[in-house]
């Protein structure tokens, strides 16, 4: 992608995503929070992803609660990894790691990962905040991609998880406020989600966004609507025949729980169905060897069983 400060930008158009009016179908990975997984570590890290995974598209992810108590330290770190993945050639995302309701319950770390208590904030006013400086600072660069929010969800004390297709008409109009904070700024594009953890993207496509640089985003893994294709295909919802959809997070590992799988029973299958056969853009979460499920492990180079998948099917792209 071009590094200059008036880049090229990604348009929507149709199913299709187009760059200098060619059309491009993006993948990579997701690196995790610019401070949390990010700080410290060099440069190079973008061109071994673009050289030997080649990564074309790359996930960078802001917290919340890091964004309330730095909000300097966050842009710093933003402009850093901005600026170091586009000299690589590839095109990132800034992605607010937000995960709950909005202006609602959120999701709180577990006491081990040290992480303050408020660092999954579902604010819509801190939200609000990120990205009126965020589209300011980054929306002249047409290739720099605004995800909106991360994963929406409904938490505890809630009991009763609401059925597939229930929450869309509820988010909406919190996307749309958040876009029009953006297009202040910028005409970049722009994704939003659904709700149940960003995988339920039912309902959307007769109550799209009306804005024409609009794109949707999805998380999968195993143990997703059930694990199997033909509920992967329901929450989908063929989306993706009428607008670019974004698989920003997927991935597997051998720890029990909601991302148990391997390369064959989950990834052979979503991959050929799903990233492959519908031509999904994607970044596989996550290259760090602590943020499960892990692409790479400790040396940072080796990569695991769900990174070989990743690395394979980008080899086989390039």
């Amino acid at each position: 992608m071009p590094s200059s400060a008036r880049a090229a930008g990604f348009l929507v158009s149709g199913r299709q995503l187009l760059f200098s009016g060619r059309e491009v179908t993006l993948r990579g990975v997701a690196v995790g929070d610019v401070i949390l997984s990010r700080r410290g570590r060099p440069a190079s890290d973008y061109r071994l992803l673009a050289d030997g995974w080649r990564v074309r598209l790359v996930r960078l992810s802001v917290h919340p609660g890091l964004w309330r108590s730095d909000q300097r330290g966050v842009l710093q770190e933003l402009r850093a990894n901005v600026q170091q993945a586009r000299q690589g050639g590839i095109a990132p995302i800034i992605d607010w790691h937000t995960i709950g309701w909005p202006d609602a319950q959120y999701m709180r770390p577990e006491p081990q990962w040290h992480l303050p208590d408020d660092v999954y904030d579902s604010s819509v006013a801190l939200a609000r905040s990120f990205w009126d400086n965020v589209s300011r600072e980054f929306g002249r660069r047409g290739d720099v991609i605004f995800e909106l929010w991360n994963e929406p969800a409904l938490l505890p004390p809630r009991r009763d998880p609401p059925a597939y297709g229930a929450q869309w008409e509820q988010l909406r109009p919190v996307w749309v406020e958040l876009i029009s904070i953006v297009r202040q700024y910028s005409d970049n594009l722009v994704l939003v989600t659904g709700g149940t953890w960003a995988s339920d993207l039912t309902g959307v496509r007769s109550a799209l966004i009306a804005d024409r640089n609009t794109a949707y985003s999805w998380h999968v893994y195993p143990g997703t609507a059930g694990g199997t294709a033909d509920g992967w295909a329901r929450i989908l919802d063929n989306l993706d025949a009428i607008r670019p959809v974004f698989v920003t997070e997927w991935g597997f590992s051998e720890k029990p729980g909601h991302y148990h799988g391997t390369a064959q029973a989950f990834g052979k299958t979503f991959s050929e169905e799903f990233l492959e056969r519908r031509g999904l853009h994607w970044t596989a979460w996550c290259w760090h060897p602590s943020w499960d499920p892990s692409l790479v492990q400790s040396d940072w180079r080796t990569p695991t069983p769900a990174g070989e998948l990743a690395r394979t099917l980008l080899a086989s792209r390039s």
